[in-house]
C-alpha cells in the first residue's frame, strides 16, 4: 500500500469515528426530545388558579376541577421539553396547595403550601428534566 492509500485509511477512519460521535450526541439529545413529564396539581378544600411555562414559551392557563372529594385537581401531559416552571394560587388561605410533576411514573419534584402557611397563597415550582428531588 502507497503513501496514498495510508492517507485514504487514515482520513476514512477519522471520518468513521466523527460519524460515530455524531450519531452518539444526536441519540443523547433525543432523549430530552421524547421526554413527557405529567403535572398534578392539588387543592384540598380549596380551588386554585394559575399557570405552566414549557421551556420559556407562552404561559398556559391551569384552573383547578373538584373531585368528589371536595378537592380540586389539576392534571397535563406535557411532551418534548427541557424545563417546566408552574405557578398557582390558592383561593382560600386555610388549605393546602399541592404541585407534583411526574416522568416516567415517577414522582421527581414536588412542592406544597400547607394549610397552616397563611403569609403567601401562591407557590412555584420549576423542574428541569434530569433534575430529582433530593429533599424526600
Amino acid at each position: 500500500m502507497g503513501m496514498v492509500g495510508i492517507r485514504m485509511t487514515r482520513i476514512t477512519g477519522t471520518l468513521a469515528i466523527a460519524i460515530f460521535v455524531f450519531c452518539f450526541t444526536l441519540s443523547g439529545c433525543s432523549e430530552i426530545a421524547n421526554t413527557q413529564v405529567d403535572i398534578k396539581v392539588i387543592g384540598v378544600g380549596t380551588n386554585f388558579t394559575g399557570f405552566y411555562i414549557k421551556d420559556d414559551s407562552t404561559p398556559q392557563g391551569i384552573d383547578g376541577t373538584i373531585d368528589a372529594y371536595g378537592n380540586y385537581i389539576f392534571e397535563k401531559e406535557i411532551k418534548d421539553l427541557d424545563n417546566i416552571e408552574v405557578h398557582v394560587e390558592r383561593l382560600t388561605t386555610a388549605r393546602t396547595l399541592q404541585i407534583k410533576i411526574y416522568r416516567d411514573g415517577d414522582k421527581v419534584k414536588e412542592s406544597s403550601l400547607e394549610s397552616s402557611e397563611t403569609s403567601t397563597n401562591k407557590l412555584v415550582l420549576e423542574y428541569q428534566v434530569g433534575e430529582e428531588d433530593t429533599s424526600s
